[in-house]
């Protein structure tokens, strides 16, 4: 028995070649050490106790490093349940993804949808504005959470004012927290307004790096991968290669992790080795903007 799987990955060795690689692309979470910082950063918010300036976080990185990963986790720790009398749902967090383009309607219209709440579609913003501010409170909403910001670029600079207006909007009449989270791009337009900049704390997600940090989460997400033989992706050849190939995001070198312990099970290797990575194929980060059109 492999004692450096953990107990499910155990398990999954004495299945078929079928459930193996089900069980490899299904999700994993991965507690690093970031991730747990930012984690512990949002459990701050859930019991921030109501004042004029509620904080509120602005989660930034590069696009598949982690970001909804993360806001998913949050969202799963504080699920929505039914009040003890049994006459209202309670959601302490409530999260949606940002409308795609910076339009005050949609973003109300989203939320009461995730709310599960009837709205007219012809009614005018201000109405759905209220409506809103309704429906969190009865749900008591601690932390409203917004993913992929970065939508709010394209359109008017009117139309993004307005946008950030209605954040705003909530952080005072309702008293509650916000996370919202996006690339750099977000961060910019997050600075070019002076009270947003000051309302939300940047907090970034960095790349990664051939650090030890980095070969702990190689060493931790080895213990999900039900191989026969073990792989050693903490060795700096193989944990470098990775690395190389993936542009050091998280969603990126998990991807690589995946589809080379996949193609292990199917070649009959049942480990994880830098040939086997390089016969994947995959496109170098600095090669692809060479690509020809096809």
């Amino acid at each position: 028995m492999m004692e450096h799987l953990t107990k499910a990955a155990q398990e999954c060795l004495e299945g078929s070649d079928n459930e193996r690689i089900s069980f490899i692309r299904g999700e994993k979470w991965i507690g690093y050490s970031r991730a747990k910082e930012v984690l512990q950063r949002f459990e701050d918010l859930i019991s921030q106790p109501p004042i004029h300036r509620m904080p509120n976080i602005l989660l930034i990185s590069e696009s598949n490093n982690g970001k909804t990963v993360l806001l998913d986790r949050f969202q799963k720790i504080h699920q929505a349940y039914i009040s003890e009398n049994e006459d209202k749902v309670i959601a302490p967090v409530l999260t949606i993804e940002a409308p795609s383009g910076p339009d005050e309607k949609r973003l109300y219209q989203k939320i009461l949808h995730k709310a599960v709440v009837p709205f007219r579609v012809n009614h005018k913003p201000e109405v759905l504005f209220n409506q809103v501010v309704n429906v969190l409170k009865s749900m008591e909403v601690k932390v409203l959470v917004i993913d992929e910001i970065h939508n709010l670029l394209s359109g008017r600079a009117t139309d993004r004012q307005v946008f950030l207006n209605a954040l705003k909007g909530f952080s005072n009449q309702l008293m509650i927290s916000m996370i919202v989270s996006g690339t750099k791009d977000a961060f910019h337009v997050f600075q070019s307004d002076t009270q947003m900049a000051s309302r939300f704390e940047p907090i970034p997600l960095p790349r990664w790096q051939m650090d030890n940090e980095y070969l702990r989460l190689l060493v931790s997400y080895e213990k999900f991968l039900p191989l026969k033989n073990q792989s050693n992706l903490s060795d700096r050849l193989l944990a470098s290669k990775i690395i190389s190939m993936t542009d050091g995001t998280i969603g990126g070198i998990t991807t690589l992790i995946k589809d080379a312990a996949v193609s292990a099970i199917r070649l009959g290797e049942e480990k994880i080795t830098i040939d086997l990575i390089q016969s994947l194929g995959i496109i170098l980060p600095n090669e692809r903007n060479r690509m020809p059109l096809l």
